[in-house]
């Protein structure tokens, strides 16, 4: 009867997660939606300052964005991951350039 037990409470067990790769969809979210939070905070900000403080504010939303991002995927999921924040801090970091580039 234990025997029994133990065996169908390991069908309930967590599934095993996929491993945590450096490339792959995911990652290109990540990339691609931190630019778009860098030009967008950029822009916002823009309006009322000058070119490198609005640089500043869009990297900082943009770490306030990928960070809380995964703060929320450890707590809820279990799944904080800091190659997704690497990902963010690319994505984020490219379109800084390409506004600075561009003044």
């Amino acid at each position: 009867m234990k025997w029994a037990l133990l065996f169908s409470l390991s069908f309930g067990a967590r599934p095993e997660r996929a491993p945590d790769r450096w490339f792959g969809l995911d990652k290109w979210k990540h990339f691609a939606a931190c630019a778009v939070v860098q030009s967008v905070g950029y822009g916002f900000a823009r309006g009322g300052n000058g070119h490198s403080a609005s640089l500043r504010i869009g990297a900082a939303a943009t770490a306030a964005v990928g960070l809380s991002r995964e703060v929320h995927d450890g707590l809820r999921k279990g799944e904080f991951s800091r190659k997704d924040l690497v990902w963010d801090a690319l994505g984020g970091g490219a379109a800084a350039l390409a506004l600075h580039a561009v003044r």
